[in-house]
């Protein structure tokens, strides 16, 4: 690029970057090297018991936990065992949620996505508490 089309203040902080580059190659050698990226293998697997959420729910607010499976009615215990007011999800792009006590009409987005009446284990949930 022509340090024309920069003017004094591109040029100094394109100085001021090359600079720091400089530097921090100088005070740490090979900090700046690529290294490989871990290695992925395996897959997730549920380590709680069915029925349960996995993760750390807040007394109060939003809490993201992982629902370890199991049935409506399994889901409805664990949410007033948390005591969470409702379970939300995305389902095909928008959020479906599931609040005990309702009449199943306003769930119906929610148990739609579970036909067999089963959640499956390793379904990430947002609770409201």
């Amino acid at each position: 690029m022509s340090s024309r089309l920069l003017g004094a203040a591109g040029r100094a902080a394109v100085l001021m970057v090359l600079t720091v580059a400089v530097a921090l190659t100088a005070l740490a050698p090979g900090a700046i090297e690529a290294s490989a990226p871990p290695s992925q293998t395996g897959t997730l697997a549920q380590t709680s018991a069915e029925g349960t959420f996995s993760g750390e729910i807040a007394p109060s607010g939003v809490s993201l936990v992982v629902w370890n499976g199991g049935t409506f009615v399994q889901l409805e215990a664990a949410l007033q065992s948390a005591g969470a007011e409702s379970a939300w999800m995305s389902a095909d792009g928008r959020w479906v949620s599931y609040t005990p006590g309702l009449p199943a009409f306003v769930n119906a987005s929610f148990t739609a996505q579970f036909p067999g009446g089963t959640i499956p284990g390793l379904t990430a949930m947002l609770l409201v508490v």
